[in-house]
Formats: C-alpha cells, structure tokens, sequence
C-alpha cells in the first residue's frame, strides 16, 4: 500500500495517473489504503491538484491544468489590478485555473472541476472580481443546501 508522495493516484484532470504530492490527495490517499489494509475494500475515486500560496505579497490558487497542451483547450482570464483570473476549460468542463488575488472563491471553481460540471453557459461570471455562489444557476448550489425547519407544529 502506498499513497502520498511515494505514489502516483488517478488526476481526474489529466485522466491517468500521476504524481500528485499534494496534502489533501495524500490524506485521502492514506484513508483508502488503510481502510483497505483494515480489510474494508475502498476505491480512491481520483484527485486533483489545489495549491494557495503567498508570493510577492500576493494571494495565488491554482488547480489542475493550468498550461494546455495545444490549441484544442479554451483559455479564459481577465484581470483588473492586482486581481487576475485564469480558466483552462475543455468541452465546457474547467480542467484548471489560476487566481491571482482575490482567491477567496477559488474552492467553489475547485468544486466545478471535481463535479466536472459544464460551465459554458455561464463561464464568464466566473472569471468577475465578484463572484460568488450566486452567480451560479440555482441549481448547482441549492441542493447542497438544507435548512431545518423549527416551525414544526406538535
């Protein structure tokens, strides 16, 4: 059994197996091999690169591909001060971005990657300084939210 640095893992990006020492891929990667070893069969479902970090003072989030490798990719970015967006996209689907600054959505277009939704009806919004859950057709997002109902009657 191996997992993290020592292994490569399937990047639902690339769609083959990869090398991928990244710290959320090797936690998961160390769950499935240990309930594995534990004797409960589990199947690792496959990752994707996510990295933040700090540079010049600035705040960076990148994922997945973010240098396509010919002509077939579509590549979105605009950028306005210090806040710059790029998007690698693929039949509709994102494969991979870059944030500069402003990265405090990153992780919902993490999630569109990792659900391999199709974005090409409402791609562009994606690439706004403002940007946020709302932007999003209902329902991408309202099902993921439950509200409990405390005006139940006995």
């Amino acid at each position: 059994y191996a997992c993290g640095d020592a292994a490569e893992s399937y990047d639902i990006v690339y769609e083959e197996n990869r090398v991928a020492p990244i710290w959320p891929n090797a936690y998961i990667g160390g769950r499935v091999s240990g309930f594995n070893m534990a004797g409960s069969a589990t199947e690792y479902e496959g990752g994707v690169t996510f990295n933040t970090l700090k540079y010049f003072g600035l705040d960076i989030a990148t994922a997945g591909m973010v240098n396509p490798p010919d002509d077939s990719y579509e590549v979105l970015s605009a950028g306005k001060g210090n806040i710059n967006r790029k998007l690698v996209l693929k039949d509709g689907v994102i494969l991979g971005f870059i944030f500069i600054g402003g990265i405090d959505r990153a992780g919902i277009v993490f999630n569109l990657i990792k659900k391999r939704v199709n974005v090409s009806a409402f791609k562009d919004v994606l690439l706004e300084q403002n940007f946020g859950l709302s932007d999003l057709p209902d329902g991408l997002w309202r099902s993921n939210i439950t509200f409990k109902d405390n005006d139940s009657t006995e």
